[in-house]
């Protein structure tokens, strides 16, 4: 972590919530947000795919 400086000489039960809450975005974002935006890439993705299935056979 790069707090270290910013924690020195804070009392621990700050250090701890901030610990926890940091996790806690952390898994949030890659467990929800991440996933979310991976389906979204995906879908969009399949259109593009799907798209250029429809062109190829018009030719």
């Amino acid at each position: 972590m790069y707090f270290i400086e910013i924690f020195r000489g804070r009392p621990v039960m700050i250090i701890i919530t901030f610990v926890a809450v940091y996790a806690a975005w952390m898994l949030f974002a890659y467990l929800y947000l991440g996933k979310k935006n991976l389906r979204k890439e995906q879908s969009q993705l399949m259109a593009i795919i799907q798209n250029l299935k429809a062109l190829e056979e018009q030719f």
